[in-house]
């Protein structure tokens, strides 16, 4: 199955809820679906424009990331997915609820 993307975000949930936690936020042009390989944070996807620039990532702060977009083929249905994560050693890793 393939999927596209039509936002990410990434929050720091210590700042509150809602858009103003965000640290980094991207939305695709006009709200389209747009297929993407790997996403890095900062570096804005092709076809899409910023909402929040990238704020510098601090070690050891549990992040919030998630995204949107639709399976592409015969039966297309939206999804969306994201989790915590921690910034540590220039690397992502997940963190349990």
């Amino acid at each position: 199955m393939r999927a596209c993307v039509d936002w990410i975000a990434v929050f720091d949930p210590k700042r509150g809820p809602g858009p103003a936690s965000a640290v980094w936020r991207v939305r695709s042009r006009d709200d389209r679906c747009i297929p993407v390989g790997s996403i890095v944070y900062g570096q804005t996807p092709d076809g899409f424009v910023v909402y929040t620039p990238p704020e510098p990532l601090r070690t050891g702060t549990v992040y919030e990331a998630g995204g949107h977009g639709w399976t592409v083929g015969f039966a297309s249905v939206p999804w969306s997915g994201g989790g915590r994560y921690v910034f540590h050693d220039g690397a992502w890793r997940a963190v349990a609820r």
